[in-house]
């Protein structure tokens, strides 16, 4: 498991950390153990990436629905830090 820092200050805006805050809320929900994919999750309040973020989601068989508003956050951190280092991330 790789991890990758990014500035969360500049990547997410208020609507971003609200959703953050509402997907945390819906995993802890959830029924089974989900405490390693709430942990990466709020490891993004930190501005740290976790690289298998959404395999952690699949395998822990989280909705899909949920699934796709994490990976929306996961899109737009993966952005910024491509236009950064001008590496592919992945």
């Amino acid at each position: 498991m790789n991890d990758y820092r990014f500035n969360r200050q500049e990547v997410f805006n208020r609507e971003d950390m609200r959703e953050l805050m509402d997907i945390i809320s819906d995993v802890e929900m959830l029924d089974g153990n989900h405490f390693e994919l709430t942990n990466q999750l709020y490891g993004l309040f930190d501005g740290v990436l976790y690289d298998n973020i959404i395999h952690n989601a699949n395998i822990n068989m989280v909705p899909i629905a949920l699934i796709r508003r994490i990976n929306g956050l996961v899109r737009k951190i993966v952005e910024s830090l491509v236009e950064v280092s001008d590496e592919v991330v992945g």
